[in-house]
């Protein structure tokens, strides 16, 4: 068995939010951080006439990045959540970062999300008597993905 390293410090239990580099706090989850890039076939022939195909990279898209949260209304996000609802465009787009901590609670990676804006919001089933906490689930589209940290 292995001994423990800095190494071993990518553990996605210990990660939070940032807008517009205001902490807000700790997340339950967050998924899709990611991107991808279209394949394009390009055809073409060879000096003796043969047909030869290629892939070259194409146009790069964004994932959509879901997070989940215990909610309470009280921090920045609830805020811009109330202002996207209203329609208030002016306020729409912010730059929100996701930092992972490494095993002694620092940040040590950052994923950055560029012009995000939220495009769907939603609340958990609400039930009489559960002692699950109210989570809500926020759905961002963005510009560009950049990371820092190791």
């Amino acid at each position: 068995m292995s001994t423990p390293t800095n190494a071993d410090s990518f553990v996605g239990g210990d990660f939070g939010l940032q807008i517009d580099s205001t902490e807000i706090g700790y997340v339950q989850k967050v998924d899709g951080l990611g991107f991808e890039v279209a394949a394009i076939a390009v055809k073409s022939n060879s000096i003796r006439g043969k047909g030869i195909t290629k892939q070259m990279p194409g146009p790069t898209t964004m994932k959509e990045v879901t997070l989940v949260r215990a909610t309470d209304g009280t921090d920045a996000l609830s805020i811009w959540i109330k202002q996207a609802e209203s329609g208030l465009l002016v306020l729409m787009r912010k730059n929100v970062s996701f930092f992972q901590n490494d095993t002694q609670g620092n940040p040590h990676k950052f994923f950055h999300l560029k012009n995000a804006w939220i495009k769907s919001w939603s609340l958990s089933t609400l039930e009489s008597g559960s002692a699950n906490p109210v989570t809500e689930t926020v759905t961002f589209v963005h510009e560009g993905l950049t990371t820092t940290g190791a």
